[in-house]
C-alpha cells in the first residue's frame, strides 16, 4: 500500500492501544460508542463538548474483559472526520449507506434540541464507523481516536477536576 493510502497497511502504523485493538481484534470484541456526558458552553460564544465512551465487550467473556476508552470532543472536529469519512467511503466504493449527519448552524448550535440531534448522529456515525473493518483503519479515524484513554467503568461516572483541560483534536492526513 502506498504511503500516501487512507487506510493504515497494517497494525504496526497504529499508535494508540485502541486503534490496535480496531485494527487487529475485530473477531475478539464488539465495539460500540456512547455520548457519556455533554458539557455546556460556560458562555455565549463557548462551545459543546461531547465525552464519548467506546466500549469493547469480548465475544469470549472468559478469556477477555470488557475495555473501555473514552475522549472529549467537538462537534466541529466530529463533521470534519465525518466528512473525511464520508469521503473515503465514496472513494473506496463501499457498500453501506453512509448515516446521514447533523447539520452545522451559525446560530443555536447551543441550543437543547440542537445538542440532542448532535448526539443521536454523533452515536449513529461513530458506530457506523466501528462496524466498519475498513473505516476503523483510515488514518483520520485512527488520528481522532489515538487521544482516547482507557478508563473504568466506575471513573465513566468521575466529573473531571477543574485542572484538567479539554482535549482538542486535529485531524490531519499524513
Amino acid at each position: 500500500m502506498a504511503k500516501n493510502s487512507v487506510l493504515l497497511p497494517d497494525e504496526s502504523h497504529c499508535r494508540s492501544d485502541i486503534g490496535a485493538i480496531l485494527y487487529r481484534d475485530r473477531k475478539i470484541y464488539a465495539f460500540s460508542a456512547e455520548i457519556n456526558e455533554v458539557s455546556e458552553p460556560s458562555s455565549i460564544f463557548g462551545y459543546v463538548e461531547y465525552k464519548i465512551g467506546i466500549s469493547m465487550d469480548p465475544t469470549d467473556v472468559c478469556n477477555y474483559d470488557r475495555r473501555l476508552f473514552e475522549l472529549t470532543t467537538r462537534f466541529r472536529d466530529l463533521n470534519k472526520l465525518y466528512q473525511q469519512l464520508s469521503t473515503i467511503h465514496k472513494q473506496l466504493y463501499l457498500k453501506d449507506v453512509f448515516p446521514q449527519f447533523a447539520p452545522t448552524k451559525l446560530m443555536g448550535s447551543n441550543t437543547s434540541e440542537t445538542i440532542e440531534e448532535r448526539k443521536t448522529a454523533i452515536v449513529n456515525f461513530l458506530n457506523f464507523v466501528l462496524r466498519s473493518t475498513v473505516l476503523c483503519k483510515a488514518r483520520v479515524f485512527q488520528a481522532f481516536i489515538d487521544s482516547a484513554k482507557e478508563c473504568t467503568e466506575a471513573s465513566l461516572n468521575e466529573k473531571p477536576s477543574e485542572d484538567e483541560a479539554p482535549t482538542e483534536h486535529s485531524i490531519e492526513l499524513d
